[in-house]
């Protein structure tokens, strides 16, 4: 009888600790899927570019044809559009940018452009100065993109 005690004590034991813990795993079952739902929200909205960002990637892009072009020699076939009248109106990501150092630069930089478009017989040296002149301002202003505008150069 006192055996039969024991086991049935012991049998209340186990039956509690299965409950017990399978509540446990259904409490870290809730908090793993409240966790995960928090992370799926974005910490941000979605990020739109700037005017001027958007039209970097677009000079950054016509750059690395033109580069392509001037590497196989064919450089009279490219449409030479490349119209970046917006540079120094364009609406930058960080309003301090628009200074008179980068009205200068961005000048510099129109510059040289027109002189590409001119399709000169140095025009390896000039798309060179050009990719430069990015390089001189990203120093001033946005650094980040200075890796990708280097890998222009000629």
């Amino acid at each position: 009888m006192a055996r039969n005690k024991s086991l049935l004590v012991l049998g209340l034991i186990l039956v509690l600790v299965a409950c017990s813990s399978g509540e446990e795993e259904a409490d870290a079952e809730k908090r793993k899927a409240d966790s995960l739902a928090a992370c799926e929200k974005p910490v941000f909205d979605e990020y739109k570019a700037s005017e001027l960002a958007d039209l970097m990637r677009k000079m950054d892009a016509d750059m690395r044809i033109y580069r392509e072009h001037l590497e196989k020699g064919r450089i009279d076939s490219l449409d030479l559009s490349m119209d970046y009248s917006t540079l120094k109106t364009a609406t930058p990501t960080d309003p301090t940018v628009k200074t008179d150092v980068f009205a200068g630069m961005a000048d510099a930089y129109l510059f040289n452009v027109g002189k590409l478009r001119e399709r000169p017989e140095n025009a390896q040296e000039i798309f060179n100065t050009t990719v430069t002149s990015c390089l001189t301002c990203h120093q001033q202003f946005c650094p980040g993109p200075m890796v990708r505008i280097r890998k222009l150069l000629l």
